[in-house]
């Protein structure tokens, strides 16, 4: 719209309109002020090949689109089961402990049927003082995590509500386990992860070797240290983690006179079979653990490190958060204290921790059954391992009578149903105190209202249980 001077001696740009502009400026006018006043629209004509191409296009690419929708369902749907590959996450345990201002250690152990076992290790907040001489007059305090969880579960919260972080200010020597099969946890002396053979494990071999090795690594390191004998451990575990040293203990008593302190169940379990969490119920009625068996699922359940899923987890987990209390009540139990937003966007980028499909066929069983019992392989393989048509129970009353334990229950629990735990508790020859709700007796403590994780992720539990346990903890530590 605007004409360039012809005279040479100018170099300015005359900006009058030319009179073909001037045309053009009065039929853009003419147009735009006829469309506003609705007098006439300017006619779109569209060719027989432009309709032939909608009629064809259209309905492939809305084909192609539903294709793609599904194979992205089922690549998720894949890694939900079968796991995925990438590092331990965005957010490995050691850095967040380094963050976060602790001493923090990573240790690599090798149990004795092969597996490569990552635990951590918080001595106290970052100072200037000589680590290696504090660590000589701590008492040692060893977590051990549940059923598809690890190790970050007991630092979700941060450094002001997380029971690791806060026995460490009380002066503890802090460990926490991984069970194999877990994020941390999947490398073998012999096989790749990728082998189905490495996913041949539950709960009863975590019980026969990674408990005990463990609880052999860290003594043997914490001599090697300066630290005096005399110096025993104190297990603090929740579900899975209790339910691997009763089953341990119970076979192996002396390890308790050995190396252990004190033992603090959260959510303890044994027998299972009055669990009334929805999920897992079900999974075992409709036997999904042999569904996931006949139809190729072998190895790995619901682990996932693969960074892209772990993110797009934790944004669901903030953006949907009536999906994930909806998921917890469903597998633990109604919740009195619902997870905050930030908890769980924690939530989702680092869980589920994964564990193998066996892992999860043996819950099924003993559900089932209503035995604590080891694995059942069938008739002809039971005879061959265990001597009898079906698997041998883990008698718990075999469990060490002098070793001093606090048993904690949520009363929503849907795990840790009452009628089981209070067979736990007469199986332990009465040992245990008086429930009392909302405080401590001896040995027992029940929840009003906590489900089966929030002895963990309940926003309060900093106020109203874990006073509970560093009171109890320091009391047996005292006595040694």
């Amino acid at each position: 719209f605007f004409s360039i001077s012809r005279d040479r001696s100018m170099s300015t740009v005359d900006k009058s309109p030319s009179p073909s502009a001037k045309h053009g400026i009065r039929y853009f006018n003419r147009l735009s002020s006829a469309g506003q006043e609705g007098k006439y629209r300017v006619p779109k004509r569209r060719t027989c090949f432009q309709m032939l191409k909608t009629i064809i296009f259209w309905p492939f690419r809305i084909s192609m689109q539903f294709i793609c929708d599904i194979i992205i369902a089922l690549h998720f749907l894949k890694t939900l089961l079968c796991g995925s590959p990438g590092r331990a996450g965005d957010y490995p345990i050691d850095k967040i402990i380094e963050d976060n201002g602790y001493n923090g250690e990573t240790h690599t152990l090798q149990t004795r049927d092969g597996y490569k076992l990552v635990i951590f290790r918080i001595n106290s907040r970052n100072t200037l003082t000589d680590n290696k001489t504090e660590k000589k007059e701590k008492p040692c305090v060893l977590l051990w995590h549940g059923l598809l969880d690890d190790a970050f579960t007991w630092i979700s919260q941060g450094p002001k509500r997380s029971l690791a972080y806060k026995l460490a200010d009380e002066g503890y020597d802090v460990w926490l386990a991984n069970n194999r099969g877990t994020r941390y946890c999947r490398s073998h002396c012999y096989f790749d992860e990728n082998d189905i053979e490495f996913w041949q494990f539950s709960w009863a071999e975590m019980a026969k070797f990674d408990v005990p090795d463990t609880l052999s690594y860290i003594f043997e390191t914490r001599k090697k240290e300066g630290i005096e004998i005399l110096q025993k451990i104190s297990y603090v575990g929740h579900s899975e983690g209790t339910t691997q040293l009763f089953a341990c203990l119970c076979e192996r008593p002396e390890l308790a006179t050995k190396y252990l302190n004190c033992f603090v169940g959260m959510g303890p379990v044994a027998k299972v079979g009055h669990a009334t969490s929805l999920l897992l119920t079900s999974l075992a009625r409709i036997y999904f653990d042999k569904i996931c068996w006949n139809v190729g699922i072998r190895k790995s359940f619901m682990l996932i490190t693969g960074s892209l899923e772990k993110r797009l987890i934790g944004a669901i987990a903030y953006l949907f958060p009536a999906l994930v209390d909806g998921i917890v009540d469903v597998l633990c139990g109604p919740s009195n204290s619902p997870m905050n937003k930030s908890d769980r966007k924690q939530w989702g980028i680092h869980e589920p921790g994964g564990t193998s499909v066996a892992n999860l066929s043996h819950w099924c069983q003993i559900i089932r059954s209503k035995r604590f019992a080891k694995f059942d392989f069938g008739k002809q393989t039971n005879m061959k391992k265990y001597g009898q048509p079906i698997p041998p129970e883990y008698d718990i009353g075999l469990f060490p009578k002098k070793l001093p334990k606090m048993l904690i229950r949520g009363t929503t629990d849907s795990l840790a149903d009452g009628k089981d735990f209070s067979w736990l508790c007469s199986m332990l020859h009465d040992q245990l105190g008086t429930l009392v709700e909302g405080k401590s007796g001896d040995e027992v403590i029940l929840m009003k209202g906590w489900n089966h994780t929030d002895y963990l992720w309940d926003p309060n539990a900093h106020k109203k249980l874990y006073p509970e346990v560093l009171n109890f903890v320091a009391t047996q530590t005292k006595g040694v």
